[in-house]
């Protein structure tokens, strides 16, 4: 074999490729295992309480109208499906690849913008209470978390897997 036969031009995947595609490959492990919990607990469309008070499942079937809502303080993550949420005429789109957090109430109008009766809309909501989160950063003398938002009450940020384990978790 000749040098030239040997080396046809292709490039292999990088080591930065493949841990790409292991990251891609656990985090759509990690939400189908957690679309399965929230769907075998949520049987109807609404939401739906579960034992921990903060904690609460979503489930639509078919994309819903645009609504008002309070956005309250939470983190809100996408296993299946996709939502909108519009505050002061910026839209926000958060699926399994991106979760959103509010860290103020705000009027907002949002809507499921993707869901069928064979995949439908799931979703988790943890609420937080900001105070006793700044309370708790100040306890363990941590440094508040840094984001690339800008600053704003609301924002959509890249899913990890390591939220999503920890969420698993609860």
């Amino acid at each position: 074999m000749t040098n030239a036969t040997a080396h046809s031009g292709k490039v292999g995947p990088t080591a930065a490729g493949r841990t790409e595609e292991a990251n891609a490959a656990r985090l759509a492990a990690l939400c189908a295992e957690i679309a399965a919990l929230i769907g075998g607990r949520t049987g109807a469309d609404g939401g739906h309480p579960t034992a921990i008070p903060e904690l609460t499942f979503w489930r639509f079937s078919n994309p819903t109208e645009p609504a008002p809502v309070i956005q309250e303080p939470a983190v809100y993550v996408v296993v299946q499906g996709r939502k909108q949420v519009i505050v002061d005429g910026e839209t926000y789109v958060y699926d399994p690849s991106q979760y959103l957090a509010v860290s103020l109430a705000l009027p907002a109008v949002s809507n499921v913008v993707e869901a069928t009766p064979e995949a439908p809309y799931l979703c988790l909501t943890l609420r937080v209470d900001p105070r006793e989160l700044a309370s708790l950063l100040v306890e363990t003398d941590r440094p508040a978390p840094r984001d690339d938002h800008d600053g704003r009450a609301l924002f959509v940020s890249a899913l990890d897997a390591s939220l999503l384990d920890a969420l698993l978790r609860l």
